[in-house]
């Protein structure tokens, strides 16, 4: 009883004085007319512990048992063995027992026939109190054992009463769940039960006091109280005699009643404690065991408390705590109630939705920025997409969609990223990718099987690039797992040192002049194929990977290029590829200037090609970072110019020196293909904005010649040289330093 401190006491109104002088109630049970007198007599005017004794009367079994049915608190029962039949008293025990069900009841038995004695073994299973001889039952002896018989009945009785009061108390903290079915039990559950214990229907309301007895406020109401009362304070809807009760009921931590009701005291834990006040009639409260009353209060403050902390458990193991959405557990757990249900698997689709690139914001620009990011698209799923959709964050930045398929289609979903985030008043706009898959098409037979379907669609999705969506097709699903066994493979092949550099040397369209290299990373497997560059580089930039591999990629580019000024090649610059999960990296300056100061090579060698995807995001930070590697000495190229999102503006502001024209644009010089004049429109813009341009993929004369007439100022291409190892390289300048020719020339 630690957990509570329970006392009840009725203001103004003292028990009555006959529940003081309650008789014992005491049945007579013999066909003799004479022993009912001499019994009456011999008892008349005694007391057992200050009570008087109360005689009914019974001449025969049958008569015995209808009074004992019907007649409350009979305390003792004097029977006679012989009667109608020489064991009708035996007879009848049993079914006092168990018919009856009179436990507590004592039994005396007498008889004028000894011969007549019940056996030990009846003695001991129907719990009889007593056996004399009537001969024998004088009045002191009479009374001597009425008193034993007495004051065993009372203490068996406050035994049973207790143990009722027990179950009634467990019983209470299971119901209190099963009222709130498969909700956590609000308070109005809890005001039912306290309700319960006194058996009355609730008229009430429980209040919860935050910092004072005088801060209260309603969480509950029932019976004349309005529902539209919870929330506000007592004083709304109470006077000052209850105002002054609940007060006080606080302050003492201990339950009080007035005339009409009872204030229970409840605590609550940290939070501050309750108070329920009931409406009740003496009659409901005059019978109440305090001591049970204690037990119940702390039992019932207690149970409510374990139940509101199993809500906080099934919230933090259910919820995502950043986005309030359900996490991946409670999605699967959801899932998984679907698979037996055969409308809910034809009619619903599971949909991923992932922001592309988000790793590399993150690290660019914060997590603070990155979780106001997920939160706002929470919020907008959320409006847009209210129940019966499911929505769950199952993973960093992927956010999972379960609703009928008529509302997760890909076009529809996308819909919802369409408009920029707006926070700190600026816009932030971020595209996604989406994985789809309708249940009936599912394979997977758990919940978490139908989320790993997903997952491979929106693997697939990703695989095509930023933006792209895709279905879970039984093909869908073989190529993720070759995806899957593609990134091992390249995993272990940068382990094992299998990759390795190529390089491509760029020229001077005016002069033929060598103006650098361009390192290309390679994949040799071990079966002798090589695996295009197309195929891995998107998985190593998708996992993650290719930060490591960038890293390497440029200090081994840097110690080439130490080798090619030591073999008599000076000046040349280096240009290196440097994807958007490098660039946002949070070290990729710092690891940028460490790895120029390690391979002791001069800054205004080093040329980072960065793609228009990391290039033309328009943020200050962007813009500072190119500012910052630009004052360390190393240029700048776009690589790809005009395959991605481009921004004029955007291209004035940055601080670039150099564009470099997609090779898709150079194969269509001259030709009426789509795209054909994408490079003459280029190449002026690069001219005006004073920036060089540089044109990819230069495979014919009649294509060199073209870009020098548009005054392109460089070039690359299997026209100059392709591709080779630093071991080839070295000789192919040694023949080409003066100035290259067509490759083969």
């Amino acid at each position: 009883m630690n957990a509570i401190n329970v006392q009840v006491v009725f203001r103004d109104e003292p028990a009555p004085a006959e529940t003081l002088t309650e008789p014992w109630r005491i049945l007579v049970v013999d066909d003799d007319h004479e022993v009912h007198q001499a019994t009456r007599f011999a008892l008349d005017k005694l007391q057992v512990s200050d009570r008087p004794l109360e005689l009914l009367h019974a001449h025969s079994s049958a008569e015995a048992l209808r009074m004992l049915a019907v007649e409350p608190d009979i305390a003792v029962v004097l029977l006679d063995v012989v009667m109608e039949t020489p064991t009708a008293g035996l007879d009848i025990i049993a079914r006092i027992r168990g018919e009856l069900g009179l436990n507590c009841t004592r039994i005396i038995l007498r008889t004028g026939q000894p011969g007549y004695a019940p056996e030990i073994e009846t003695i001991r299973k129907y719990d009889i109190n007593d056996y004399k001889s009537k001969s024998e039952l004088t009045q002191a002896k009479l009374y001597a054992a009425l008193s034993v018989a007495l004051r065993t009945y009372a203490q068996l009785c406050q035994e049973a009463r207790a143990r009722a009061n027990l179950e009634k108390i467990i019983d209470s903290g299971q119901r209190l769940k099963a009222y709130a079915g498969a909700d956590t039990p609000g308070a109005a559950d809890l005001l039912l039960m306290l309700a319960a214990y006194f058996g009355a229907a609730p008229d009430g309301f429980i209040a919860d006091q935050q910092s004072g007895p005088r801060s209260l406020t309603l969480l509950a109401v029932a019976g004349r109280y309005p529902q539209e009362a919870v929330g506000s304070p007592p004083s709304a809807h109470a006077g000052p005699d209850l105002l002054a009760l609940i007060e006080r009921c606080l302050e003492e931590r201990r339950c009080l009643g007035m005339e009409g009701g009872t204030a229970l005291h409840l605590r609550s834990g940290a939070t501050g404690d309750l108070v329920a006040w009931l409406h009740l009639t003496p009659q409901q409260t005059q019978t109440v065991d305090l001591r049970m009353l204690d037990v119940f209060c702390a039992h019932m403050a207690v149970e409510w408390q374990n139940q509101q902390l199993l809500e906080k458990l099934r919230r933090a193991a259910y919820t995502d705590t950043l986005t309030g959405l359900h996490n991946r557990a409670a999605l699967v757990e959801k899932l998984e109630a679907c698979r037996g249900d055969a409308d809910c698997i034809a009619r619903t689709s599971l949909a991923l939705i992932d922001i592309d690139q988000f790793s590399g914001i993150n690290d660019m620009f914060g997590h603070v920025y990155g979780d106001r990011l997920l939160q706002l698209a929470a919020q907008r799923l959320r409006k847009a997409l209210p129940p019966p959709c499911e929505l769950a964050r199952v993973s960093n930045d992927t956010f999972a969609v379960w609703a009928p398929e008529a509302v997760v289609q890909p076009d529809l979903l996308r819909r919802h990223f369409s408009q920029p985030f707006v926070f700190d008043d600026i816009e932030h706009t971020v595209s996604v990718s989406i994985g789809v898959v309708h249940l009936q098409e599912a394979l997977g037979i758990t919940g978490a099987d139908l989320l790993k379907e997903a997952w491979i669609a929106l693997k697939r999705a990703k695989m095509n690039g930023h933006g792209q969506d895709a279905w879970y097709t039984t093909s869908s699903a073989r190529e993720t797992r070759e995806h899957t066994r593609l990134l091992h493979a390249l995993r272990t092949a940068f382990q094992r040192e299998r990759l390795f550099l190529m390089f491509q040397p760029q020229v001077a369209l005016d002069s033929g002049r060598i103006l650098g290299v361009e390192a290309l990373l390679r994949w040799k497997a071990d079966d002798g194929r090589f695996i295009p560059p197309d195929r891995f580089l998107p998985i190593a930039e998708s996992s993650g990977l290719i930060v490591d591999l960038g890293a390497w990629v440029l200090r081994s580019a840097l110690r080439a290029l130490q080798k090619i000024e030591v073999q008599g090649h000076p000046g040349l610059r280096m240009s290196v590829n440097v994807s958007a999960h490098q660039f946002s990296h949070p070290r990729f300056l710092a690891d940028l200037q460490d790895a120029l100061a390690q391979e002791r090579v001069p800054a205004g060698q080093l040329e980072l090609e960065i793609t228009e995807s990391v290039a033309i995001v328009g943020t200050d930070k962007v813009e500072d970072l190119l500012k910052r590697i630009r004052q360390l000495g190393i240029t700048i190229a776009i690589d790809d110019f005009g395959t991605g999102y481009s921004s004029l503006a955007y291209l004035d502001r940055l601080p670039v020196d150099r564009i470099k024209i997609d090779r898709s644009f150079v194969q269509v010089l001259n030709t009426q293909t789509r795209g054909a004049r994408i490079a003459e429109l280029v190449i002026p813009l690069g001219q005006q904005l004073g920036l060089t341009v540089l044109a990819e993929g230069v495979e014919t004369r009649e294509q060199a010649e073209f870009l020098r007439s548009l005054g392109c100022h460089e070039a690359q291409g299997y026209w100059y040289a392709k591709p080779m190892p630093l071991e080839e390289l070295l000789p192919w300048l040694q023949a080409h330093g003066g100035g290259p020719g067509p490759e083969g020339a």
